[in-house]
């Protein structure tokens, strides 16, 4: 039997080396072509958008409203939601690690914040998106710099998954009708553990011209988390 000071000295040395264990990651060169279409740059980046929600301002679904978006650095960004007419329903600006918040809706994202490395956080803890990321998700993009990060890559049929590992992420990306651009679309599901690795909360977005696999009804793309739900379109 280990005495107290061999079996400390054994947890300690399996520690280190857990903690000591690097991801490899698959070099880009050796991915195909097809996949660099879909992996870009998130800035500089702007656009107008159609949105709906689900359970962001209110239990059901809000009518139609408008996104102007504007990303040109990847830690400013800009964002504001109208009727078209009338005051701001919602707007907002991250420079850094500052964010302002405005409009008639501004109080139902107060627990939105920002934290290091421009992540963004939900009531304190992390929301699984970065800020640098949001011109790549409105956009229907994915961000170029995950592509370096590819552990491996499955496929089954027409749809390819690749398995991606971003810091503490999780991220899984399946592509339907990757060789047809007319067709393509994807959905991305990042997962982290919070809380000491208590919970694994996750997000997901999804995106592709609408009759695609993944597009969501009417949109373009859709943004979920937990029982909230953000549909969009380019106007």
């Amino acid at each position: 039997m280990l005495k107290t000071h061999e079996l400390t000295a054994l947890l300690l040395a399996c520690f280190a080396a857990f903690a000591c264990e690097t991801t490899k990651f698959l070099p880009a060169q050796e991915l195909p072509s097809q996949f660099l279409e879909v992996f870009e740059p998130c800035f500089p980046r702007s656009g107008t958008y159609e949105l709906e929600s689900k359970g962001v301002f209110g239990a059901g679904l809000t009518p139609a409203v408008q996104l102007a978006f504007e990303a040109p650095l990847k830690e400013q960004t800009a964002l504001e939601v109208s009727a078209g007419i009338g005051p701001s329903l919602l707007a907002i600006k991250a420079d850094g690690q500052s964010l302002q918040k405005g409009g008639v809706f501004a109080h139902l994202i107060e627990p939105i914040s920002i934290g290091d490395q421009g992540k963004l956080l939900y009531k304190g803890y992390y929301a699984g998106l970065q800020v640098g990321e949001l011109g790549c998700i409105l956009a229907g993009k994915i961000p170029a710099d995950w592509i370096h990060k590819v552990k491996s890559v499955s496929n089954l049929g027409k749809q390819k998954t690749l398995h991606v590992k971003h810091g503490k992420r999780d991220i899984k990306i399946v592509l339907d009708q990757l060789a047809n651009p007319a067709e393509r679309s994807f959905c991305s599901t990042l997962t982290w553990r919070v809380a000491a690795g208590l919970f694994k909360p996750n997000v997901q977005w999804c995106y592709g011209k609408p009759g695609s696999r993944f597009s969501p009804k009417n949109h373009h793309s859709v943004l979920r988390y937990e029982k909230k739900a953000i549909f969009w379109s380019p106007i």
